[in-house]
């Protein structure tokens, strides 16, 4: 809508200003000014009454307490860089004291820098639709504020044979003054420049924003506790047309602001009025929420950047689409499952190691699941108890027992740094019982489905002698290992300690089996050892 402003604003002088020297209680442009103090001219009691106590103090009331300083349209400033002067477009502002500071085409703006100098005649210049220029000419460099001030100016073209009726015309007071003259009262702010000691133009600003911006041009604001939105609708019983409730922007009764829509079938919706998306949504929130204030089902938290999906009896879900809308990764809350890969698409899961990388080529994949495959390609697997895989495993490298070492021990390999590919139906790795001075540890291997046995590496661990020994089974004086069992078949043991050990490997490659029981017998009871790991390879 575009506003069609009135001339320039005048009134009627009521008043009959005391007899002598200029006199502060007189002036209307002083902010100590008060009406009840200067006589009414004669035959004009009434008008004065209502004009001066009542329609004038009515309009600072209204400005101040319904409304908050600053421009309420127009009032734009600009300058040629270089040059001096400032031009000051027509517009309206409000002071904290309520007065309308209107710079109407056609009226006159004073720019005289000592205006409120007692007798100091007025320095205007006229107002046109193209504004009004304030000269800075006068004036040492720096950095100045453009404000605004309500000022009236006596119109002595307007005077008669009695001079107490003539008119007060509107004429704002544009003017330059430093941060330090700046009087929040009874200035508008409108922007903020720089001058050279020529008085031109360096720099235009609106003088920051924000509260750590310092003073700045403001807009006209309207302190409220709410702001109700209503809009235009139709209704059909009876047909006809109404105004209903739509929303509201309200303070909260513990602090903060609520938006309130009427139904809940309504949408919030931030959007840019031109079309297309906005730049940014910046929310400097510790939390936000969504979903039931009591029971939320998506929770953002900024100061430990986390987020959580799903709540009480809410199942979270993740769901990542590409571009053809199909679903690519899902983290489902309810089986605690991640699903790479969909339609059309194989799945595949990257794990980087950046540690001291300086730049993209030094970054290194350390693991990688291919769906396309099956494959899982792992740089380093740290096994605490069981494993067992229904897919071939190749190593390359070395396996090592990983686990903590007893005193006096080392880490030790137990495939050594040959590529070995170990099949997917024989491959079983497990921890096994510990077997105190004399005693006896075992393990149970299950094995994804029967096997023939080809080879066998199995370790254990001597105390006394910190002696490690791994590949095939072997029989020393203080230890025995041995197959004792596979799967329903139990084999007879020596309990002397006899060489059995060394006969169980040839018993048993070949055979067939899927479940089979390992142990280690310390036969000297100064002997502490432990079954450790056994891996079946071909």
């Amino acid at each position: 809508m575009t506003l069609n402003p009135p001339g320039p604003l005048a009134r009627t002088n009521y008043l009959s200003s005391p007899p002598g020297p200029y006199q502060s209680a007189a002036d209307p442009n002083n902010p100590a000014f008060d009406p009840a103090d200067v006589l009414p001219a004669a035959g004009f009691e009434n008008q004065a009454l209502d004009a001066e106590q009542y329609h004038r103090p009515l309009e600072r009331l209204h400005g101040a307490g319904l409304h908050e300083a600053g421009v309420a349209y127009g009032m734009q400033i600009s300058a040629t860089i270089g040059q001096p002067g400032v031009l000051v477009m027509p517009g309206l502002a409000l002071d904290a004291q309520g007065r309308h500071i209107y710079l109407g085409p056609g009226g006159s703006a004073e720019v005289g820098p000592d205006a409120d100098v007692p007798n100091t005649p007025p320095r205007l210049v006229p107002v046109t639709a193209g504004g009004a220029v304030l000269p800075t000419t006068a004036l040492p460099a720096g950095t100045y504020y453009v404000i605004a001030q309500w000022r009236e100016t006596w119109n002595a073209q307007g005077s008669g044979s009695d001079p107490n009726t003539n008119f007060y015309a509107d004429t704002p007071w544009l003017r330059l003054v430093t941060a330090s003259g700046y009087l929040p009262d009874l200035h508008v702010i409108l922007g903020q420049v720089v001058l050279a000691v020529s008085g031109g133009v360096t720099v235009v600003q609106s003088a920051g924003y924000g509260p750590a911006g310092g003073p700045q041009r403001t807009s006209v604001s309207l302190p409220a506790q709410a702001l109700h939105l209503r809009r235009a609708v139709t209704t059909t019983t009876p047909p006809g047309a109404d105004t209903a409730p739509w929303g509201a922007v309200r303070a909260r009764e513990n602090g903060g602001v609520e938006i309130a829509v009427a139904k809940g079938s309504d949408q919030v919706a931030l959007v840019n009025d031109s079309g297309g998306n906005f730049s940014t949504l910046a929310v400097g929130a510790n939390l936000a929420t969504f979903g039931i204030a009591a029971n939320p089902s998506i929770s953002l938290n900024s100061t430990e950047a986390t987020i959580s999906v799903g709540g009480h009896n809410q199942r979270g879900e993740v769901i990542v689409h590409d571009i053809a809308n199909h679903a690519a990764i899902t983290l489902a809350g309810d089986s605690g499952h991640v699903v790479v890969g969909g339609q059309s698409m194989t799945g595949k899961v990257r794990v980087l190691n950046g540690a001291g990388a300086t730049s993209d080529s030094q970054v290194k994949e350390v693991i990688t699941l291919d769906g396309s495959t099956g494959a899982a390609t792992v740089q380093q697997l740290d096994v605490h108890g069981s494993v067992l895989v229904d897919q071939d495993v190749t190593f390359t490298g070395t396996l090592f027992d990983g686990r903590d070492v007893p005193a006096g021990g080392t880490t030790i390999p137990l495939l050594g740094s040959t590529t070995r590919k170990v099949t997917a139906h024989s491959l079983g790795v497990g921890s096994g019982d510990y077997a105190n001075f004399g005693g006896t540890a075992t393990l149970q291997i299950t094995l994804p489905k029967p096997t023939v046995f080809s080879a066998f590496s199995f370790l254990y661990y001597i105390q006394s002698s910190a002696d490690y020994d791994y590949g095939q089974f072997v029989y020393q004086p203080t230890v025995v290992t041995e197959i004792y069992q596979v799967d329903d078949t139990a084999t007879d043991v020596d309990s002397s300690g006899g060489p059995l050990g060394d006969t169980y490997p040839s018993t048993w490659v070949g055979a067939t089996g899927q479940t089979i029981w390992f142990r280690v017998r310390a036969v000297d009871e100064s002997i502490d050892a432990y079954a450790a790991i056994v891996i079946f390879w071909e």
